[in-house]
């Protein structure tokens, strides 16, 4: 008996020697194969531009606005004894609350336009004093209308009226302070680095580091930069939902009756519709390419057993790891999956953003999956309606669906064959 148990010691121990000697080599072979990253051109994609865009999202809001009026507030006019010659009820509708809205939804495009004026007309050294003038000459100008409308509804107020019209703009201040750019604009600004002497802008671009420093930083500065551009996408889809198609509903007389099935369907439809497009417009083809070539200098560690914490080094954050390398971070063992590997081990921000963006044709995929599949499930609800208002409706948002599906579909092909040609 006491043999045995020696014996399996003895065992136990050269299997631990192995292990650390096998995860020696793998880490000192895995350090010195640090590949050098080379990022293949991106074709010339074609973008929507800023007033095209906001052009777009504005006469898409109106269109569902007015749809849902229609389908609210129609009539039976082509009937030989209707008393009305009208298609809806107009004095059921309060004409405030729509210019209410109507300014809500518009505001971006108001002020795209107040900006392409002063760029065009002003010399390019006075746009920093003019721009921020003019932003807040806009937000009063807009405030005073929608304060206007709210004091001069004939309908009785009540709270939850006044409530139901402003939360929006509440939830703004809460989400975005006081910052007015937000307010106006949707690509939000550049944070600027700590090595730039300018201000931020709005062109991401993209520095092949060789530091692992350099390339944490920029990785941070990108991240930060696509949490603001996604809040951006969901509060702006959820505003111009909001307006469009449930305060035309809270408004609604009690003694007037909808159907509140097929609005139900078509609110959702919308939600994704507007999701789509805002997500495309923030995350074009080419910004997802230049978040991709950071995160291929950031690279990505997997935890592994702590089988090798006795030979595994510690890891170093002015070191750039080859694929293999086995480091020690903390309590735990990491192993290098990338080529290049900078990120700092169990940083989840660093691994969400390799995880999203390493591979970010395969997110596009399921975006495109989703939109092809809603697209089809409302085509068979389309063709069970038969009320000609509903029909109306629903082919104009699965007319802006389609393009949305035709953008996903373009990004898709052009990506995902200039990934493949880089592995």
């Amino acid at each position: 008996m006491p043999g045995g148990r020696r014996s399996a010691y003895l065992r136990s121990a050269a299997t631990r020697q192995a292990t650390d000697a096998e995860c020696k080599k793998t880490y000192d072979d895995g350090c010195s194969a640090a590949a050098a990253i080379r990022h293949p051109p991106l074709p010339d994609i074609p973008r929507l531009s800023v007033f095209a865009f906001e052009s777009l999202m504005c006469l898409l809001s109106l269109l569902v606005l007015g749809g849902h009026y229609l389908n609210i507030y129609r009539t039976v006019f082509w009937l030989p004894h209707s008393h009305t010659r009208y298609v809806v009820n107009l004095y059921l509708i309060e004409p405030r609350v729509v210019i209410f809205i109507v300014v809500s939804v518009s505001r971006r495009l108001v002020w795209c336009v107040v900006k392409s004026l002063i760029t065009s007309c002003l010399h390019h050294t006075l746009w920093r004093t003019a721009v921020p003038i003019a932003r807040a000459v806009v937000v009063m100008v807009l405030a005073t209308v929608m304060v206007y409308c709210l004091s001069t509804i004939t309908d009785a107020l009540t709270y939850i009226k006044v409530v139901a019209l402003v939360y929006p703009f509440v939830l703004y201040f809460f989400i975005f302070d006081l910052e007015l750019t937000s307010f106006l604009e949707l690509i939000p600004v550049v944070q600027p680095s700590k090595d730039q002497e300018c201000g931020g802008g709005r062109l991401v671009q993209h520095s092949c580091l060789n530091s692992s420093e350099g390339a944490r930083h920029e990785a941070e500065l990108l991240s930060s930069h696509c949490y603001r551009r996604l809040t951006q996408v969901v509060y702006q889809t959820l505003v111009t939902v909001y307006y469009t198609t449930l305060i035309p509903c809270f408004f609604v007389p009690n003694t007037l009756h909808y159907d509140a099935g097929w609005l139900t369907l078509h609110t959702l439809f919308v939600v994704l519709t507007c999701f789509v497009w805002h997500l495309i417009y923030c995350f074009p083809a080419r910004f997802c390419d230049v978040v991709h070539r950071s995160v291929q200098h950031l690279g990505h560690w997997r935890r592994v057993s702590p089988v090798c914490t006795t030979s595994a080094p510690l890891w170093q954050s002015s070191a750039v790891y080859g694929a293999g390398a086995v480091v020690q971070y903390g309590r735990q063992v990491y192993r290098a999956e990338a080529a290049a590997n900078s990120a700092e081990p169990g940083n989840s921000a660093h691994a969400r953003l390799h995880g999203v963006f390493d591979k970010v044709y395969v997110v596009i995929l399921n975006m495109l999956l989703l939109c092809f599949v809603s697209c089809m499930a409302y085509v068979m609800y389309l063709c069970s309606l038969y009320q000609w208002q509903q029909i109306l409706a629903t082919s104009v948002i699965l007319a802006a669906h389609f393009g949305a599906l035709y953008i996903l579909l373009r990004d898709y092909i052009v990506l995902r064959a200039l990934y493949k040609q880089e592995s």
